[in-house]
This record gives C-alpha cells, structure tokens and sequence, in this order.
C-alpha cells in the first residue's frame, strides 16, 4: 500500500513551536528583560540605566519624606496645644481647689470659673483628637475635680425642713439708681413679696419706689439714701423693723431685726460690698466680705443682696462656713447668673439670699430688671417655729 508522504513528518522537519499562554487576553506576552539582563559588561547603557533608576528612587524618596513631614508637623503641633491646655486648665482647677484669692485681677478671674470649666470639656476634646494620652488622663481627672467643685450648686439639696411661717425675700439693685423701679414693685406684687432688699438706692428711685401702689403693704421701712449718690440701701418689710447699726462699708449696708408672728426675731441686712473691679477695691472687698456678721442661734442672720462674689471665691464661702446656707444652691439654682455688664460678658451670680442653716429654702427664682446690670433674686423661705 503506497505511503502518503505529505502525511508523514520527516525527521529533518522542525515541529512548530508550541503556542505560548497570553492571559485572558489576545495580546501575546512581552519579554520584559531590562537592559542589565541583556547588556554586555562594560556597555555605558547598563551604567546609565542604573544611575537613572537611583535617581529615581531618590526623588521617590525624597518625596515621601517630605510628605512624611508635612503630615507630621500639624500633628505635632495638636499635640502641643493639647499639652498645653491641660496644663492651664489644672492649673485653674488646682488654683480653685485651693482657694487662693490672691490679688487683682485673679480675684475677676474666678468669677467665670464655671465657664472655664466647662471649657475643660474642649480641652478633653482636642487632647483626644491629638492622642496624647496623657493630656487625656490629666484632662478628665482636672474635669472630674472642677465638677465636683462646681455641679452641686446645680443638683438640690432639700435637706433641711422647717415648720415655721413662709416668707418671701427679694434683693434687686437698681444700678446706680437707673433700674426700673415699676419693674420692682411689679415683683413685689406678682411673688407676694415680704421683705425687699434695695441697693444702689438713689434718693429719686427711693422716691419712685416708694410712690408705686405695690409697696403701699410694705409698710415696714428702713432706708439710707445720699444726696447725688447711689450709694444707698434699704429695706422694705410687712413685718416691723426695729432697725441695727449699718454694716460696714463703701455701700450702705442698712441692717434691721425682722419680728415675724410665728417665729423668733431673725436680723436682717440688704448687702453691697465692695466690688472688686479695680486694684484699689481689693483690699475694702476683703475687709467688707470679713465683716460680714455670723448667724448664731441667739443671733440668726438672712442675709439678701449684692455681695460682688460668687461662691468661688474663698471670702465668700468663709460667710457660708459662719452658720449660713446659700438659697440659690439649695433649690439648684447656684449656677444661674445675676450680673452681666453691657458689653459682652457670660453673666456670674453675684446676687445672693444667704439664710440661716436652720431655715429652710422653698424656691429661688431670678428676674431681669430693664435698665440695671443685676437681675433681682427672690426667694421663698420658711424660718423654724417660735420655740419660745
């Protein structure tokens, strides 16, 4: 049987090559050998290639280390301001702690000290944001302590009872005489007021107030007024005044035994003490604060007025300490503001209702008076039976 030459493959005949994988693709594969794989020793091309390709790898180089740095120095920088801050804001938490008046203008400066507590939830903030942990734990540890300086005056007590008569006192400082004394008298008849505090007492706004129909009932009355000069005070009262020798002070500072039916004679005195505004008021705001008189039990004290502090600064918290409880705090009201300035100021409270620690604090409430720079602070109170 004949043979098919064309169908048999000769031994000389090369096989075709194989075909090569290229992918998923149709595009066949590159031979990608570089230049050093191919190049003879001593061709320039291979040294040329091998400088170009460092060159490169140092711009790359270059190039993240620069952006390395350029991400690094704003986070540093948080860091920084992190550290910082908390170390300023111990700092005010330890001052305060401590109960270091030391001298003007530090003495302004704790009056804001709720507000800068609050600030220390930013500075937390910006700690956590910088990862400085140590800021973090220094920070929430500073806050923890502000808190527990500051929130109980937020939180009521409801402590003490007492089964003596109910009163009613309100405190208002008509701002160098310009306070709207309608406004008052308004007060006075919406919260059924029984002893009114004044301060800042012109002799004008004295007459004023004493013209409206609303104080026609506080017929009980003990006023000090200067001529062109505001620095009087006066108290206002339904029940009889036998009236004491006045505070000392810049201010006047009128002080009166109150005979209330029910219970036993309690003092009273309508407060303005120096204000610490400026260097030469430090010294007579220290001395007027002092001297301001302790509530015994042969001699229990309501005091009502302007005391130019808060219960941040240490004089004022001796007062406390001397046999009183302050109203405003005992409802959870302490942290409500009574004075704020014209320009932009947060207001601090400044304006008080101290009582005796044996009476008890049945409300606080705070009012805007148009044309004064203090709100007027009213508190309901009931005083401990007669014993006698």
């Amino acid at each position: 049987m004949p043979i098919d030459d064309t169908t048999t493959p000769r031994l000389d005949d090369d096989p075709a090559p194989a075909e090569r994988p290229t992918g998923t693709g149709d595009t066949p594969s590159v031979d990608t050998k570089t230049v050093s794989d191919t190049a003879e020793p001593g061709d320039p091309s291979l040294a040329t290639s091998m400088t170009a390709t460092s060159d490169q790898h140092g711009v790359n180089a270059s190039h993240d280390t620069e952006t390395e740095r350029e991400t690094v120095r704003p986070r540093r920088l948080v860091r920084i301001l992190a550290a910082t801050l908390t170390v300023l804001f111990g700092l005010s938490v330890v001052w305060r702690g401590l109960g270091t008046e030391l001298a003007w203008p530090f003495i302004v400066v704790l009056a804001y000290t709720p507000y800068f507590a609050a600030c220390g939830l930013l500075v937390l903030a910006i700690a956590m944001a910088a990862r400085h942990r140590l800021a973090v734990v220094a920070s929430a540890a500073f806050l923890v302590a502000a808190a527990v300086l500051i929130v109980p005056r937020a939180i009521p007590t409801g402590t003490v009872t007492a089964d003596g008569p109910e009163v009613t006192v309100m405190s208002a400082n008509l701002g160098v005489g310009n306070g709207d004394v309608g406004m008052v008298a308004a007060l006075v008849e919406r919260y059924d007021v029984d002893i009114l505090s004044v301060q800042e007492l012109t002799p004008e706004a004295a007459e004023a107030l004493e013209a409206t129909p609303e104080l026609d009932r506080l017929t009980h009355r003990h006023t000090i007024t200067v001529p062109d000069n505001a620095a009087g005070g006066g108290i206002y009262s339904t029940f009889p005044l036998t009236d004491l020798d006045q505070l000392p002070g810049n201010f006047a500072i009128p002080a009166a035994t109150v005979m209330i039916d029910g219970a036993s004679p309690v003092a009273f005195a309508a407060i303005h003490t120096a204000s610490p505004h400026r260097p030469s008021q430090f010294e007579p705001w220290t001395f007027e604060t002092r001297a301001l008189p302790s509530s015994t039990s042969d001699a229990p004290w309501i005091l009502a007025g302007d005391f130019n502090a808060t219960l941040d600064h240490a004089a004022l918290r001796a007062v406390l300490d001397r046999g009183y409880r302050d109203a405003a705090s005992e409802v959870g009201a302490g942290l409500i503001g009574t004075w704020a300035p014209e320009w932009f100021v947060p207001p601090v409270a400044l304006d008080h209702v101290f009582v005796d620690e044996r009476i008890a604090v049945t409300s606080f409430d705070v009012e805007t008076v148009d044309g004064s720079d203090h709100s007027a602070v009213i508190s309901t109170i009931r005083l401990p039976a007669d014993a006698r």
